[in-house]
């Protein structure tokens, strides 16, 4: 994902991405792992987790890693409650559905790597596979 587009996800949940003031290991090395179609949905999922916590008072959440795993939206993270569980699965379900690159809706495309793609980017991936470079859309 786009650094800026991430730190405004860490400064906005800092309670969420930090544990003891510290930023959690994998965020150091890698980030948050999948592109920027992504954020909204990631962002959205962030908001209503704070809100649930502050409102309903649930566990508190701290997220180990954020990734693209054959196709569809990882979250993994320690605490919470069975709403924020459900919360997390859905946004994992939607996830199956819109393209990781541009946010539009998406299915799941095989070609090597299984991404969630819309049918633009899709026809990227394969032109740039065709020329050799880098098969994902940028």
């Amino acid at each position: 994902m786009d650094p800026n587009l991430q730190k405004e996800l860490f400064n906005k949940y800092p309670n969420i991405f930090f544990e003891d003031g510290k930023k959690r290991k994998p965020f150091l090395v890698y980030g948050i792992e999948c592109h920027d179609g992504w954020h909204p949905l990631i962002a959205l999922l962030l908001y209503n987790i704070q809100w649930e916590i502050e409102n309903n008072q649930a566990p508190p959440v701290h997220i180990a890693q954020i990734k693209e795993k054959f196709g569809g939206l990882r979250f993994y993270y320690d605490g919470g409650d069975d709403a924020i569980r459900g919360m997390v699965r859905m946004a994992e379900a939607i996830s199956f559905y819109t393209c990781e690159y541009c946010g539009q809706t998406g299915s799941q495309r095989g070609g090597g790597w299984i991404l969630t793609l819309c049918d633009p980017c899709q026809t990227k991936r394969e032109e740039n596979q065709k020329k050799n470079v880098s098969p994902y859309p940028k």
